[in-house]
């Protein structure tokens, strides 16, 4: 008998273990009951989105096949996709679909829809929400894991104050790690009688950019305060004056004893210094009560009688409230109406009540 029980016990752990790994595959029907995590391995290795082209017919879209067959079966004014999703627009409407299986994907009362890494960013009628590949709503997505590296090329952004003259001065320094950095010092021209203070838009004295940057620094813009008001002041990099550079050494000299050319190694210093001036030119006059770039979002803020505007895309503030929901959509209040702003076009939706 206990020859027989081996073989059966063997067969139940293998139909048990068949069993298992059949059922926690990633088949469609459980993907709403999967983690986020593990729904993104769904669709991240898709590669559907190379088997279509997008062709021009008159001044509309269409969507084919290797066979040329329109697979949406329509034409467009504008035709978007990823390996993930196609987004269709005809006049005021759009059209959301999958790309591997282009099933079109119902969202009643849809305003906008913006791709996301493996998911999309929606506004309807009710406000934003995010969506994973499930098409299952979600609060958010996680955050990408940046690696930050601190090798990469890059400049540096410094406003001084030069007690002795009294004057401001801008310090660039660029270069990256284990090489030559330039150096530039340039002088503010046109800065303003009786100022109270001057920094970059976000308050700070200092700025560095690369790769690593995570949005727009405006390291060309400043701002300055006089009299309680803030105000934008900007310059031009490319149009900065420079003191005529000391003459260079000759490459070579003749030997007094053999009267031969000596020729020498061109040497680099450590670092290259120009001097120079730059002028700033005022962009926004000194209307507004605060002015303040946001870390999180990148966003200008241009504060006065208790509302809110955007630089420079909004610059009259008459936002009573102006407030981050999603990447793209932000909760708005205006002439008492409240609604969203979609901030890459900066379009308005308000509710028809």
């Amino acid at each position: 008998m206990e020859t027989t029980k081996i073989p059966l016990l063997k067969l139940l752990f293998l139909f048990l273990f068949y069993s298992f790994c059949c059922n926690s595959g990633n088949a469609q029907d459980s993907l709403y009951s999967l983690s986020y995590t593990a729904n993104q391995r769904n669709y991240t290795d898709s590669y559907c989105s190379q088997y279509y082209r997008l062709e021009k017919e008159g001044n509309q879209y269409i969507l084919t096949n290797p066979k040329k067959i329109n697979v949406l079966k329509k034409k467009y004014d504008t035709i978007l996709y990823t390996p993930n999703f196609i987004k269709a627009i005809l006049k005021d409407s759009i059209s959301i679909y999958r790309t591997c299986t282009l099933e079109e994907i119902k969202i009643p009362e849809l305003k906008e829809v913006y791709f996301m890494k493996d998911g999309l960013e929606v506004l309807t009628s009710t406000g934003p929400q995010y969506y994973d590949n499930s098409i299952s709503k979600i609060n958010t997505f996680p955050e990408p894991d940046l690696f930050l590296c601190g090798t990469v090329y890059s400049t540096t952004y410094s406003i001084k104050f030069k007690k002795d003259t009294k004057k401001y001065i801008l310090v660039i320094t660029k270069g990256h790690f284990g090489s030559v950095k330039d150096e530039i010092t340039l002088n503010f021209k046109g800065i303003p009688d009786a100022i109270d203070d001057l920094s970059f838009l976000d308050g700070s004295n200092y700025i560095s950019v690369s790769v690593n940057t995570q949005y727009q620094k405006y390291p060309n813009h400043i701002k300055i305060i006089r009299y309680g008001k803030s105000e934008i002041y900007s310059y031009d990099f490319d149009k900065a004056v420079y003191q005529k550079a000391a003459k260079e050494k000759p490459a070579y000299f003749i030997s007094e004893r053999t009267k031969d050319t000596i020729f020498l190694l061109p040497t680099r210093p450590l670092n290259f210094s120009k001097k120079g001036n730059v002028t700033l030119h005022r962009v926004l006059p000194e209307v507004y009560e605060l002015i303040n770039q946001n870390s999180k979002d990148g966003l200008i803020y241009l504060y006065n009688n208790n509302q809110i505007g955007i630089y420079p895309q909004h610059i009259t503030p008459d936002f009573d409230q102006f407030k981050q929901k999603t990447t793209s959509f932000y909760q708005i209040t205006k002439n008492g109406k409240k609604g969203w702003i979609d901030i890459k076009t900066f379009k308005e939706f308000f509710s028809k009540e």
